[in-house]
């Protein structure tokens, strides 16, 4: 069984703006990090044709050959940065978002509304455009349910997820 090891450093910053109420927050994941993996086995094939004669007729023949090697090896292993770019703006009860992410030459942009129906219910529509997917949850002070599809009939849908989560204030 292989087995691996590492390391990361991430970095971010959160400021709000006290008389607008705009929020921005900028992350980056991974920042530097490394992961050494031990003992990832490997198969190596080779296979050649070059190997032929010809008979007392002067009749071609190849003999094919495959020469496998199965072996261990360590592998060090860069873990690509991933930077997250988020804004919000309330506007009464209701919250306008945008956000953006990159990784290895990815965007992910993202724009969102939020509505507060209450001090403990909001309730979120935001679209991806990556992917083209919609999103639906309805967040409470103890868990969110949320939704996400490109498509209603998911018999035809590319993309689609739920998720639920619990929130434990520590």
């Amino acid at each position: 069984t292989f087995a691996g090891q590492g390391y990361t450093v991430d970095a971010g910053v959160h400021a709000t703006h006290q008389p607008s109420g705009l929020e921005v927050e900028l992350a980056v994941a991974d920042l530097y990090g490394q992961m050494d993996w031990i003992d990832v086995p490997t198969n190596v094939t080779n296979y050649t044709t070059a190997t032929k004669y010809y008979d007392a007729s002067g009749y071609v023949h190849f003999d094919p050959s495959t020469v496998r090697t199965s072996s261990y090896r360590s592998i060090s292993q860069r873990i690509e940065p991933k930077v997250h770019f988020a804004a919000s703006y309330p506007w009464g009860d209701t919250v306008l978002q945008a956000s953006t992410g990159y990784t290895q030459g990815y965007w992910f942009p993202s724009v969102g509304i939020a509505y507060h129906a209450s001090a403990q219910w909001t309730v979120v529509n935001d679209f991806d455009f990556r992917f083209q997917t919609l999103g639906l949850s309805l967040s409470h002070a103890w868990f969110e349910v949320a939704v996400r599809t490109d498509n209603i009939n998911l018999d035809v849908a590319k993309a689609y997820g739920i998720s639920l989560r619990v929130k434990i204030p520590i």
